[in-house]
């Protein structure tokens, strides 16, 4: 019977929002909002919850260059099947940690696979649309992960947490369904391997990532992406203990999440389909970056009923700016079927590079005064940005279908 289902691009992208949800954001967000709870359950200081929060990112700098070199010679199908089991069952063991040092060694265990996920759906993305449809993909993707990022805020602490007996139960649920989640790419993908990695030749893992390490431009828009995601998952990890410690309910602060990523998720369409129209890819990718300094840049000076404004103005491009960005990067000069797993994957090792230092530094600054992180990591998204505007605009190219129809 599943033979007989027609597998189609959109079959595809279901699956893969799906995965990203339950493998990477409902996770992610559950972390950060419940981060209160868990801190007094295993006795954490503040700097150990930006500790815990930056360490998933540790083993991916290594994972995600040489993770990206992988997905390109093997294709997606194996690794995707591969990182579910592995990041669903590692997310269970996380339900059971007692401590400090288990709890972060688990979360490190899980950020060497967790980038794997990602990189096989550019691959995916790369070999199945069109590049007229590559940025419109990109942007169900990253849509897909804010309603991730918006149900994991809203519901696993106030929700979830209660119901499932606190926070190891609302990990290890969402964990189960991750890993069970690995299954249909038995049977997707299988029954249409001649549809699937027909680009360029496939090169071999080192002229890959040799090929790759040349490219200047392809390192400029990693430190954009170290820059700005590293600001932002520092926000994210911090936002709602900040909140709480001002004296907001948890049912309040995360709300506030709630705004961050609904107001993403209903921007990220309309930002990658008229942003084109009107602006570069690069232009684009920077007007959204700025939106995201100037929100985090408020949240360390406004204070009350304006702290939503700063969320809003963090909050609406912060997936469009991904969508834009990583369709960038498959973009870019010297970039092209056989290598973009390997050239995405050197962007996220800096991501990951800079995902571990921003949350624990920027909780540092919490001794000179609650707000005073927002500011360290609005000057660490004003440095991406710069790297974004030294980015060098591609050569124009004919737009290639990477599929038959």
């Amino acid at each position: 019977m599943l033979k007989k289902i027609k597998i189609t691009k959109w079959t595809i992208m279901s699956f893969i929002v799906l995965n990203n949800a339950f493998n990477i954001a409902l996770p992610f967000m559950a972390l950060s909002v419940m981060s209160k709870e868990i801190a007094k359950d295993l006795d954490l200081s503040i700097v150990q919850i930006g500790i815990l929060w930056g360490s998933a990112s540790l083993l991916s700098i290594i994972s995600s260059l040489l993770g990206g070199a992988v997905v390109d010679k093997l294709g997606a199908r194996k690794i995707l099947i591969f990182s579910s089991l592995f990041v669903g069952f590692f997310g269970v063991i996380r339900g059971f940690t007692w401590d400090f040092y288990s709890i972060v060694t688990v979360t490190t265990i899980l950020g060497l696979v967790s980038p794997l996920i990602m990189l096989s759906n550019f691959k995916v993305f790369q070999d199945w649309f069109t590049s007229k449809e590559l940025v419109f993909a990109n942007g169900i993707m990253s849509t897909g992960m804010a309603l991730g990022f918006l149900i994991g805020s809203q519901f696993s602490a106030t929700v979830l947490s209660p119901l499932l007996g606190g926070w190891r139960g609302v990990l290890i649920a969402y964990s189960v369904v991750g890993f069970l989640l690995a299954f249909p790419w038995l049977f997707i993908l299988k029954e249409n391997r001649t549809a699937i990695n027909i680009g360029e030749k496939s090169l071999s893992l080192k002229s890959s990532m040799v090929k790759v390490i040349r490219l200047k431009n392809v390192w400029l828009l990693g430190f954009a992406l170290f820059g700005v995601n590293g600001a932002i998952n520092g926000l994210l990890g911090y936002l709602p203990l900040y909140l709480r410690t001002i004296g907001w309910d948890v049912l309040k602060a995360s709300t506030t999440m709630t705004l961050f990523h609904t107001v993403s998720m209903f921007f990220t369409i309309p930002i990658v389909l008229y942003s084109s129209k009107w602006f570069s890819r690069k232009h684009s990718t920077i007007i959204a970056g700025s939106s995201i300094l100037v929100g985090i840049g408020l949240l360390a000076v406004l204070s009350g009923p304006w702290i939503w404004l700063a969320v809003i103005l963090a909050g609406f491009s912060r997936d469009g700016f991904m969508a834009l960005f990583f369709t960038q990067v498959s973009e870019t000069d010297g970039v092209d079927a056989s290598t973009v797993g390997t050239a995405t994957g050197l962007t996220m090792m800096l991501n990951g590079i800079g995902s571990i230092l921003a949350p624990p530094i920027g909780n540092y600054f919490s001794a000179i005064s609650f707000s005073a992180p927002f500011g360290f990591w609005a000057a660490l998204t004003f440095l991406g940005v710069l790297c974004l505007l030294a980015v060098g605009h591609p050569a124009i190219q004919v737009n290639k279908v990477r599929r038959s129809s």
